[in-house]
């Protein structure tokens, strides 16, 4: 047992281990991705300026300095044979910032840049290039400022590169996390069906294991009790012996009771179910506890009749009373009701203790695991199998006003 517990619990790191492995890589992918956006969007200006100085050194080679040369047909002639590389527009600036000539459409609007300032909107660009230094001209030999405007056609391809690597990387991302997540729930699920399968071995085991040592028991233990009472009624009532002799025997009585749920634990998983009034039942079972007068039942909402084995299901309800009437104080009240929801029996029972504590939620239906003085742990456990034997499902949680509630479900057979 303790190494199943041991292997659950690596099952468990390993499963969390391959998500949180798997979330890091997602998230390094996406950050190298957005690191790599924003370097383009850096390496974009850099090309576009790449992009204008090549222009304005072939304007300047092939354009006479003088502003009275400078030639519309030369400059188109520039515009057309670079308009596949995103050249649009070139003019010559007075120094007012007047077109003197130019060529080609403008194609962003608004002021003028300052002077060798690189304005980019989108994947346009523009610069307006100051004169090359040289020795002072009078003012009408200066040469033009030169105004280009250009499609960043270069800078754009690698852009939309960069950004369709981002849309690519958050795609695989998303893909790896949700592979992952459908790994880890598989994985989940498999550990759980292999924590059950254990479970389920060594309930078996603890099964076998009471059927024989109940077996072995019961004969001896007959016997013991017979003589046992023989001897209290031969002796006097003011005997020594006779206290002893009662003694022996209330002892042996607790041992024949834990070897009957031993067998009730060990029996056979076959039920026979037949039609039973589940009011019927519950009465009979409470008739069969101590603490009668301290159980309310509400049975309104209760159909007449169910598919139940009435033997094993009255041994549930008789161990669920049983343990309310020992959880509440002497004064309190257990309320039960019976009725049915979305098509299923439902038998809750509610006591008036302290409660569940939180650590025992998860062990309170574990054979042989009780956390009072006197009790063998098994009664809840045989209840939980019966009613799984049944097709239905039985839970334990801690009502809002105190106290605890078992809540059973059995759908109809």
């Amino acid at each position: 047992m303790v190494l199943a517990v041991t292997e659950a619990k690596s099952g468990v790191v390993a499963r969390w281990g391959l998500l949180c492995v798997s979330l890091l890589l997602s998230l390094g992918l996406v950050i190298a991705t957005v690191k790599h956006y924003y370097d383009v969007r850096e390496l974009e200006a850099t090309l576009a300026r790449g992009q204008v100085e090549a222009f304005l050194r072939t304007v300047r080679e092939r354009v006479p300095p003088i502003p009275g040369l400078a030639n519309e047909e030369i400059l188109q002639g520039i515009v057309d044979h670079h308009r596949s590389a995103g050249l649009r527009y070139v003019a010559f600036l007075d120094p007012q910032g007047s077109v003197l000539v130019s060529a080609g459409e403008p194609i962003m609007e608004g002021p003028l840049p300052e002077p060798d300032v690189l304005e980019i909107v989108g994947d346009r660009a523009r610069l307006r290039a100051p004169p090359p230094p040289g020795p002072p001209l009078p003012f009408d030999m200066r040469p033009p400022t030169v105004l280009l405007e250009l499609e960043a056609l270069a800078a754009n391809t690698l852009l939309t590169r960069a950004r369709q690597g981002i849309i690519a990387s958050f795609v695989v991302a998303i893909v790896l996390m949700l592979a992952a997540t459908v790994l880890w729930r598989v994985r989940a699920r498999a550990d759980r069906a292999e924590a059950d399968l254990t479970r389920q071995r060594h309930l078996a085991a603890l099964g076998e294991m009471s059927a024989v040592l109940a077996h072995e028991i019961r004969n001896p233990l007959a016997a013991a009790k017979g003589h046992s009472q023989l001897l209290a009624e031969q002796l006097p009532g003011g005997h020594d012996g006779r206290a002893r002799a009662d003694l022996v025997v209330e002892h042996i009585v607790r041992l024949e009771a834990l070897v009957t749920q031993l067998l009730d634990f060990a029996r056979s998983t076959e039920l026979d179910r037949v039609d039973t009034s589940p009011v019927e039942l519950l009465e009979e079972a409470s008739r069969g506890v101590d603490g009668l007068e301290r159980i309310a039942m509400e049975t309104s909402d209760a159909p007449p009749s169910w598919s139940l084995d009435p033997t094993r299901m009255g041994q549930v309800m008789s161990n669920l009373l049983r343990n309310a009437l020992e959880a509440s104080p002497a004064d309190g009240t257990v309320e039960v009701a019976v009725g049915v929801d979305d098509r299923q029996l439902v038998l809750s029972v509610r006591d008036r203790g302290e409660g569940i504590a939180p650590g025992e939620l998860g062990r309170i239906f574990e054979p042989f695991h009780t956390t009072r003085v006197r009790g063998t742990g098994l009664g809840l456990a045989i209840a939980q199998r019966i009613v799984q034997l049944h097709g239905g499902s039985i839970e334990a949680r801690n009502h809002p006003e105190g106290g605890a509630i078992f809540r059973v479900n059995i759908p109809r057979g």
